[in-house]
C-alpha cells in the first residue's frame, strides 16, 4: 500500500525525512509521498534513505493557495524537484511565510502572548517552510496552550485573532505551477471545501487530474460522492493520511487512508503524458 500525503521536518511536520520513511517501512507501506508544503527541501534525503530500505519514493509537493479567502492545497506528484520555475516559486513562497509568521508574533503579542522570532526559527530547526505549526510549538513551550489544536482553534486558525492570510496564490497558478515542473495536480481533501462552486471551477479546464478521495477528515459519504466524481469526470482518486507526525498529535497515523500501486501507476503515466 501507498501513502500518498505526508510531511515532515522540512516543512511542518515533527519528524526528519529518513524518519518518515523509516516509519513507513514499519507500516508495512512499500511506497509514500513526500508533500511538504511549499518546500521539496525533504527529497533528496527521503530519496536516499528510501534507496537503502527498498522503499519507493514518490516525488510531491503540498501548495498553499487562496481562493476567495478559503485556504486550498493542490499536491503535485512526480515532479522535477529541480525544475527551475518551481524553485523560484518555492523561493519567493518562503519569504512570505517569514513575513506571514512575524506579523502573526505581532498579533499574539498584541494579545499577550509575546514570542520570539528566534525562538520559531529554533523551533522549525533545518525546515524551509516556516508555518503556524511551529509558532503553536513555540506557544506550548511558553504556556499559552496545551496543544498544536487549541493554538489553531483558539488564535492561529482562519478568523481566528492571531490570523493572517496567506500572500495570495491562486489554486489555478498552484496547478499550473505542477504541470509546468512535470507533475500531476491532486486537489487535496475536496471534501473540507464547503464551496461547490470552487471544485466545478477547477474541473472546468481539464487541468486537475485527480481529487483526493481517500482522507482522514472525509466522512464515508463525502468519499462515496468524490468516488463517484473521479469515475464520471476520469480522475485519478488519491489518498493519503496527512501524516504530520507532531508531539501530542492525535490526527491519523501514518499509511491511513492508503491506496494501492495502481494509482500510483495511474499518477506516473499521466506525468509522462
Amino acid at each position: 500500500m501507498v501513502d500518498l500525503h505526508v510531511h515532515t521536518r522540512a516543512s511542518d511536520g515533527g519528524r526528519t525525512p529518513e524518519q518518515v520513511v523509516i516509519l513507513a517501512r514499519e507500516a508495512g507501506l512499500h511506497a509514500l509521498a513526500i508533500t511538504d508544503h511549499d518546500t521539496t527541501d525533504g527529497l533528496p534525503p527521503a530519496q536516499e534513505a528510501a534507496g537503502h530500505l527498498d522503499l519507493r519514493l514518490v516525488p510531491g509537493i503540498e501548495l498553499s493557495t487562496l481562493w476567495d479567502e478559503h485556504e486550498v492545497h493542490i499536491l503535485g506528484y512526480f515532479i522535477d524537484p529541480f525544475n527551475p520555475e518551481l524553485r523560484e516559486v518555492l523561493s519567493s513562497r518562503q519569504e512570505g511565510r517569514c513575513r506571514r509568521g512575524r506579523r502573526i508574533l505581532e498579533k499574539l503579542a498584541a494579545l499577550g502572548m509575546p514570542l520570539k522570532w528566534e525562538e520559531v526559527l529554533a523551533r522549525a530547526g533545518d525546515a524551509a517552510s516556516i508555518g503556524r505549526p511551529h509558532i503553536a510549538e513555540v506557544m506550548i513551550d511558553k504556556g499559552y496552550v496545551s496543544s498544536v489544536d487549541e493554538a489553531f482553534v483558539r488564535f492561529l486558525g482562519t478568523g481566528a485573532p492571531a490570523y493572517v492570510p496567506r500572500t495570495k496564490f491562486s489554486p489555478q497558478e498552484a496547478i499550473d505551477l505542477v504541470l509546468a515542473a512535470g507533475g500531476v495536480p491532486v486537489l487535496a481533501h475536496p471534501g473540507l471545501i464547503k464551496d461547490p462552486a470552487l471544485l466545478e471551477q477547477l474541473l472546468q479546464d481539464g487541468k486537475l487530474k485527480g481529487l483526493e478521495v481517500y482522507y482522514p477528515g472525509h466522512d464515508e459519504e463525502t468519499t462515496r460522492e468524490l468516488a463517484e466524481l473521479c469515475r464520471r469526470q476520469g480522475l485519478i482518486a488519491t489518498g493519503g493520511s496527512d501524516f504530520h507526525g507532531l508531539p501530542g498529535d492525535d490526527r491519523a497515523p501514518l499509511g491511513t487512508c492508503a491506496v494501492s500501486d495502481v494509482i500510483v501507476a495511474a499518477l506516473q503515466q499521466a506525468a509522462a503524458g
